[in-house]
């Protein structure tokens, strides 16, 4: 197996790490805010008015098709996500007459007490309906079903206004902005 990209990670205050990618040529390639949400902070949503559903393999075409859109370059496939779902993992789906609009992707990790959602995301043509909230909704309250679980976390791009807009309406907060390097070898 040929490495040929080699990525560095770190918080945005590490000036060492930034100082070592700016000496070996490796190029900022993200800026991401790690967001929290605590139980006690959760200021829950108006009545939903989008339909939401667990996920339905009738429905893996289409899902596909958004994921590969929405997450083109993603650390999972749509096929490794569905494989995924079990009682810690759950994707819901935001339906409209048989067409999927969007989709909310997240885990429960009960031995730590948290949980974190690994995507959110809705088709461009359906945004600003408020789709995203109902399904941001849908997998906070499912996740805060279980009375062990203290915190929700996820990561976003640090430049993404009105997701991060969201995710600060519903009471999470940003803890820290990291910052991605990546070199590539040929």
């Amino acid at each position: 197996m040929d490495i040929r990209d080699y990525d560095l990670f770190c918080d945005v205050q590490n000036i060492h790490v930034q100082a070592f990618a700016a000496r070996h040529g490796f190029p900022l390639s993200s800026e991401n805010a790690v967001m929290t949400l605590r139980r006690e902070d959760y200021q829950p949503a108006v009545k939903r008015q989008t339909q939401i559903v667990v996920y339905q393999e009738e429905f893996f075409e289409q899902f596909e098709k958004l994921h590969k859109t929405l997450f083109p370059n993603a650390y999972f496939t749509a096929r490794q996500i569905v494989e995924k779902i079990d009682e810690n993992h759950q994707l819901f789906l935001a339906m409209e007459d048989g067409q999927l609009l969007g989709y909310h992707f997240g885990k429960t990790e009960p031995e730590s007490e948290s949980a974190y959602i690994d995507f959110i995301g809705t088709d461009a043509a359906a945004r600003g309906r408020g789709i995203g909230a109902d399904l941001l909704a849908a997998g906070i309250d499912w996740m805060l079903s279980a009375p062990s679980m203290k915190k929700i976390s996820l990561t976003v791009n640090a430049d993404n206004v009105s997701a991060r807009s969201l995710y600060e309406k519903f009471g999470f907060v940003t803890e820290r902005v990291m910052r991605g390097y990546r070199k590539k070898i040929s």
